[in-house]
């Protein structure tokens, strides 16, 4: 192989490397969406729970959101308090990242020698 054939198929393979999209995580009780637009502002609320929101750091100077149990902080510095916590995500759903690692791999090297082999039959370089 040619060095410039090789040097495109190396960096074919590395941006494959780089192209992993990572699903979103939910559970029976909480769901983060993967794709999501919100404008912000108002409150949103269940039994157990209350968030205030806003588009910018309008309510971050105001207290937190707060339960006996919980408490929700807003805005770009929220304050250090307490020690962290360890989370278990045990009833969280979770998908491997491997196969369509492997997959997204395998397609930009594919894409890559299609691309150069079409170069090749009817770009022919000197």
């Amino acid at each position: 192989m040619n060095k410039k054939l090789l040097t495109l198929l190396l960096f074919g393979l590395i941006l494959g490397l780089f192209v992993v999209q990572v699903g979103a995580q939910s559970s029976a009780n909480y769901n983060v969406g993967w794709h999501v637009i919100a404008g912000g502002g108002g409150s949103v609320a269940s039994a157990n729970y209350r968030v205030d929101g806003t588009i910018g750091q309008g309510i971050a100077a105001t207290d937190a959101a707060s339960s006996a149990s919980y408490r929700v902080s807003s805005g770009y510095w929220v304050p250090m308090s307490g020690v962290p916590t360890a989370v278990g995500l045990d009833s969280a759903e979770t998908t491997s990242l491997i196969p369509f690692w492997l997959l997204t791999s395998a397609a930009s090297i594919l894409l890559t020698l299609a691309f150069l082999f079409y170069r090749r039959q009817n770009h022919p370089t000197q």
